[in-house]
């Protein structure tokens, strides 16, 4: 949360679409913020065309930041320097995407997410990965975090339907620190 004090134009300020993840998930606990229930949601949805691309018409703050979200991650998903910060607004939108129902959506993420984790290396503590050697404990244990919401997630998604979680979970190795 010290990087929100940073300025918008600082290398480490937080990626856009973690930003809007926030707001997305934050918006469906707030008695502030406009939000639309899933059914309004899910007619609007069938009704429209473009999924993503009338978020600036949307006026409903959870489903506005959903869509920013998912443009901000559709555009930079290839970008190197951010791809965790990606994999985390995607572990954040997942939520959202199970608050409003969306098991389809969720499927196709949960397979990118899985994907993802696996390319940054964060399956595997002991051989290290794409990434740089964690620069403190907390950010090793912001590492595993993620890499346990997407193996939960994975694990949710899979028991809701008939179909295979998408980890390999012979491949997942950790050295957990015990007490």
């Amino acid at each position: 949360m010290t990087r929100l004090a940073l300025p918008p134009s600082h290398p480490d300020f937080p990626h856009p679409a973690l930003l809007h993840a926030i707001c997305a998930v934050a918006a469906r606990y707030s008695a502030t913020a406009s939000v639309c229930t899933v059914q309004e949601i899910l007619a609007r949805r069938v009704s429209s065309l473009n999924r993503y691309e009338d978020a600036y018409n949307e006026t409903c703050f959870g489903e506005k930041h959903y869509k920013f979200c998912m443009l901000e991650m559709r555009y930079d998903n290839c970008q190197g320097p951010k791809l965790f910060e990606l994999l985390q607004a995607q572990i954040l939108v997942m939520q959202y995407i199970l608050q409003t129902s969306r098991w389809l959506e969720g499927w196709t993420l949960i397979g990118s997410m899985t994907r993802t984790s696996i390319a940054l290396g964060l399956m595997d503590d002991v051989s290290g990965s794409i990434l740089p050697r964690p620069k403190s404990d907390h950010e090793r244990e912001e590492r595993r975090a993620a890499v346990a919401e997407v193996i939960a997630l994975d694990a949710a998604f899979s028991a809701s339907g008939n179909w295979p979680g998408t980890l390999p979970q012979g491949e997942m190795v950790s050295d957990e620190d015990t007490p």
